[in-house]
């Protein structure tokens, strides 16, 4: 392929870069449909500019092949080849998986608790109706490998994106109200599905929550439980990225609800978190460290002291039971993944999973912290008192380590767990529930990630089999976004 030939632009899959031998820049559905997207905004955008100017002939501008509808750039037409059923058993499996679960023995009473109500009400045409449609579909795609779903996940995603645009252009009040913000919520689990990269997408996707959030009609307390959960989100990737919040972040926590509890307290501690992290990198980045930045070390040392005190004090209903791990008693899947090298030989069972996600949420938030305190101290001047500094990073080293050792044992039990007390374990893959694969991702890349450069020894074979985990959620859970982790840490 000649340099500066374009991809082939009607083909999820490049055939020229495929010819050629180089890397395509639009390697899945994901890209693809971004891609076509941005001509699409590029196209609207110089046809609004040309109209303000008072040129005539600007509303005649016509979109290039480029800019398709994306069903049929994707698929030829619109359902071509989907079995009249493939949309009730998608979203079926994707109530399985996500609507569900949300406690080990009870009702449905997380993040997505309303949305099969939402989605119910929804028409056929709505932002709405679209995202949880695409979202579905990949999900279906992820779990059970249905060439159709991929398909009909990326026109739907094409659809999704068409909307917010149309919406941003005609109604631009619509952006103030709660409905949009489950529809960012349920595009940053399909991206979790449907992406295999961390890349500017990602990033993108994630300053359009910001402006949505803070465009939000804040006259209705309604939307306060998906505000909490989107800055959740936001948080993950500013604690990922080392990105300060903006400024006006404490304010959207404050919106967070009371019912949140712990969660709540949790999150004002991983946007402290993020800034910190953000502030060690930035001096890092731009002057190297001096003698007289000192004063950053302590505030991160004494916000992860913060940080444990508040772990120390979790109510007793969170609190965590030690069992042995058994292979041998458990179906075949579990039994080949825990007792694959470096599996943990005891596992931490709660009782509530939510509980077990606020403790991974709290040990991969200081795992983070942590590292960037171990990168600050070996970019530091030489330190006068050098016992002291040793010491220090001993037990920098030493929190990490223990802090991605509970991570790793508390996998098990949450993959292993089924909704009802009496159940056994579930005898297939297919039978785990997707949000349990979901809320497992973040922290174990993050402990998975401590091994990088090798900034800690892997003493058990943590980093192997953490790795086979994150596999096992990309191949056996559908969660295409593991691979991004596998290859920024492997």
């Amino acid at each position: 392929m000649l340099i500066g030939e374009k991809c082939d632009r009607s083909s999820p899959v490049c055939s020229r870069c495929e010819r050629g031998r180089r890397d395509c820049v639009y390697p899945d559905m994901f890209d693809s449909a971004h891609r076509d997207q941005r001509v699409v905004a590029k196209a609207s955008a110089e046809t609004k500019w040309r109209q303000r100017v008072g040129n005539p002939s600007a509303t005649q501008t016509q979109p290039d092949r480029d800019g398709k509808p994306i069903s049929d750039l994707l698929l030829g037409a619109p359902h071509v080849g989907l079995r009249d059923n493939l949309h009730d058993l998608a979203y079926q499996r994707f109530v399985y998986d996500f609507l569900t679960p949300s406690g080990f023995h009870s009702p449905a009473k997380g993040t997505f608790s309303r949305l099969d109500t939402l989605y119910s009400r929804a028409p056929p045409d709505s932002c709405l109706f679209c995202a949880v449609t695409a979202v579905s579909y990949a999900n279906f795609y992820g779990r059970l490998k249905s060439e159709e779903a991929r398909l009909a996940s990326g026109v739907y995603y094409g659809k999704t994106l068409q909307k917010l645009t149309g919406l941003m252009d005609t109604n631009p009040t619509g952006f103030t109200g709660d409905g949009i913000l489950v529809v960012m919520l349920v595009l940053g689990l399909y991206e979790t599905l449907a992406s295999t990269r961390r890349d500017g997408t990602w990033i993108t996707h994630m300053r359009g929550t910001q402006s949505i959030i803070a465009s939000r009609d804040k006259s209705s307390n309604e939307g306060n439980g998906i505000v909490a959960s989107l800055c959740l989100h936001l948080l993950v990737y500013y604690i990922s990225e080392r990105v300060s919040p903006p400024s006006y972040f404490h304010q959207w926590l404050a919106q967070v609800p009371p019912s949140f509890g712990n969660k709540a307290t949790l999150s004002k501690y991983m946007a402290e978190v993020a800034t910190r992290c953000a502030k060690l990198k930035e001096i890092d980045k731009i002057n190297g460290f001096l003698p007289q930045d000192s004063g950053l070390l302590d505030a991160a040392l004494s916000l992860d002291a913060q940080l444990q005190t508040w772990a120390l004090h979790m109510p007793e209903s969170r609190s965590s039971t030690i069992l042995p791990v058994n292979p041998s008693e458990y179906p075949p899947w579990a039994s080949e993944l825990f007792s694959s090298p470096g599996a943990p030989k005891m596992t931490e069972a709660f009782s509530d999973p939510l509980a077990a996600s606020d403790w991974n949420m709290y040990r991969a938030t200081r795992i983070q912290l942590n590292l960037s305190l171990l990168a600050s101290l070996d970019a530091f001047p030489q330190c006068a008192d050098v016992f002291y500094a040793t010491r220090l990073k001993s037990r920098v080293l030493d929190n990490i380590y223990t802090l991605s050792s509970e991570i790793t044992s508390s996998v098990p039990h949450l993959l292993l767990s089924t909704r009802e007390p009496t159940s056994s374990y579930p005898q297939s893959t297919e039978a785990i529930h997707g949000l349990r694969g979901w809320t497992v991702m973040w922290p174990v890349s993050i402990a998975f990630s401590c091994y990088r450069n090798g900034s800690i020894p892997d003493l058990d074979s943590q980093k192997e089999w953490l790795g086979t985990v994150l596999r096992f959620l990309r191949d056996s859970m559908g969660i295409a976004k593991a691979q991004a982790f596998l290859e920024a840490y492997g």
